[in-house]
């Protein structure tokens, strides 16, 4: 495969032949030999298809030996070259993945899964590896704002806003969104107006769900995307000062 890839340089069968090679490679090689082996293909000056190839397989490579910076840089230069918006779209992910499982970057992480899915025709794919990492990142956030609760008074927890993550997601066609308000003082209402909004991923509105003084408490209430695209949906809750959102995927 390699020599083939040398010899028909720019051939639309060298990508081809490159993602055979480097699956040769990694069947026999330890991570650390593949990367030289790797690196000395790509300088080469390849084809932006072929060099695609190498690159994804020596990120892959250095998240495996713990080199998650390097594997991002390598990511980033396949970001330059001249590939499809598929293979960019991927991209995007999978630099999310690796800020949100071995960086522990959620904020960078989910504006990666934001670019990926920004697009039109989304491979389904696609859309159920960003389902997974949107419900994970719901999560993590979720379990940090408890462990920061368990630190707090009770009277300072039941003077908190709070958008929660939504149930089930990803969803066909609804989902339930749950949101808590204080109490203010001795009474039960809470005066200032509560506004809850769903935005496609371009910033559109899409759906107004609440817009007027809430009780104090838990509410719920149900988003029914029936007329909506499959995409990620952005869901803000603003009451004040204080503005919260989260992500849900709508997968048809």
């Amino acid at each position: 495969f390699k020599q083939f890839i040398l010899e028909h340089k720019g051939s639309k069968f060298s990508s081809y032949a490159a993602a055979h090679y480097v699956k040769s490679i990694l069947s026999y090689l330890k991570h650390d030999e593949a990367i030289t082996q790797f690196e000395a293909l790509l300088a080469e000056k390849l084809d932006d298809e072929t060099s695609y190839e190498l690159l994804a397989a020596l990120s892959n490579c250095y998240v495996r030996i713990n080199q998650s910076e390097k594997a991002i840089a390598k990511l980033n230069e396949s970001g330059k070259l001249k590939i499809s918006k598929e293979k960019k779209n991927d991209l995007s992910m999978q630099k999310a993945v690796i800020y949100i499982h071995d960086l522990q970057d959620i904020q960078t992480g989910s504006s990666l899964i934001d670019d990926a899915l920004s697009g039109k025709d989304i491979d389904e794919a696609l859309l159920e590896l960003a389902a997974a990492e949107i419900d994970y990142t719901n999560s993590f956030s979720s379990a940090l704002k408890k462990s920061q609760r368990a630190d707090q008074s009770v009277t300072e927890i039941s003077n908190k806003y709070e958008l929660f993550g939504n149930y089930p997601n990803p969803f066909n066609p609804s989902t339930t969104i749950k949101f808590s308000i204080p109490s203010v003082g001795n009474g039960h209402v809470h005066s200032s107006n509560t506004v809850l909004k769903v935005f496609d991923i371009l910033g559109r509105e899409v759906a107004v769900l609440v817009n007027a003084p809430m009780s104090a408490g838990e509410h719920e209430v149900t988003f029914k995307g029936s007329g909506l695209p499959s995409g990620v949906y952005i869901y803000t809750l603003k009451v004040n000062e204080f503005s919260q959102s989260r992500k849900m995927l709508l997968l048809k």
